[in-house]
């Protein structure tokens, strides 16, 4: 038998110690492993649903963002950062959260509409209301059904009930441009207000939180994460129907608007 120049071949004697080694180093990981894991259920089961597995909230999702970019991200932002870009608020505490409903304790005190403040706001609300589903009725068809397949009923921690946070660029696009195309019309004054409401503090909390991590030297190795929050969270683009349908985001707009001295009575425009 022929050796090519440059070959170096073991005995076979070496090459048989070689492979004996290798199988012993490999039964002893595999039975290391077993010691490591023979108490877990994984070792009692092969079903993947019957084994326990950490369950984050949607309140200790919001504490966890939070604990990150007001915290260990060094950026050094006010928690009205956080409040802008999300679904989650701050209780008196300090603790994060996803409010349940407008009844939810942890929110402000003065949150609610008091009775005579929601006798006066009622026509709003149903402007309001009427608007969304009047935008449903137009936009029918592949715009509904697109925004349709993005919905979850599980009120989710900073994304609320988007399903899973981008990318979903074309559904995205065609939805925002129907809305706004919709809110163009005079008569939607109002709805396109409360869109305004709702976008502006999620655009100056985006604008701070990027011109923080791409202005401070210690924290430009967050630049790409922190410009990556714009499409992630959708920040230009018109809020889902879903979210302006919330009871809280309504509660807040409409105590806001009569807390500022607009009526239902007032024109819009």
């Amino acid at each position: 038998m022929s050796r090519e120049p440059g070959t170096v071949y073991l005995p076979v004697g070496r090459q048989f110690r070689a492979l004996t080694v290798f199988c012993v180093a490999a039964l002893l990981m595999v039975g290391g492993l077993y010691v490591v894991a023979r108490e877990k259920p994984s070792v009692r089961s092969v079903n993947p649903q019957a084994l326990q597995t950490v369950v984050v909230t949607a309140d200790k999702g919001c504490q966890n963002f939070a604990d990150f970019w007001l915290g260990q991200s060094g950026l050094g932002l006010d928690p009205s950062i956080i409040h802008g870009l999300t679904n989650c608020w701050q209780d008196a505490g300090g603790t994060w959260f996803v409010p349940t409903s407008i009844n939810d304790v942890r929110l402000p005190a003065d949150f609610r509409l008091t009775d005579s403040e929601r006798a006066s706001t009622e026509a709003s609300r149903e402007a309001i209301l009427a608007e969304l589903v009047e935008f449903d009725y137009q936009t029918r068809g592949p715009i509904l059904q697109s925004e349709g397949s993005l919905y979850t009923r599980y009120k989710l921690p900073i994304v609320g009930h988007l399903r899973g946070a981008g990318p979903y660029p074309v559904q995205r696009s065609r939805y925002a441009r129907a809305m706004q195309a919709f809110l163009m019309s005079p008569q939607h004054a109002l709805l396109a207000q409360y869109v305004g409401w709702m976008m502006q503090p999620r655009i100056e909390a985006y604008e701070t939180l990027r011109n923080d991590c791409t202005s401070k030297p210690d924290t430009r190795y967050l630049v790409t994460v922190c410009r990556g929050l714009e499409d992630t969270l959708s920040i230009f683009y018109p809020p889902w129907t879903w979210d302006m349908r919330d009871a809280v985001n309504l509660e807040a707009f409409l105590a806001q608007r009569i807390r500022s001295g607009v009526s239902d009575d007032a024109p819009v425009g």
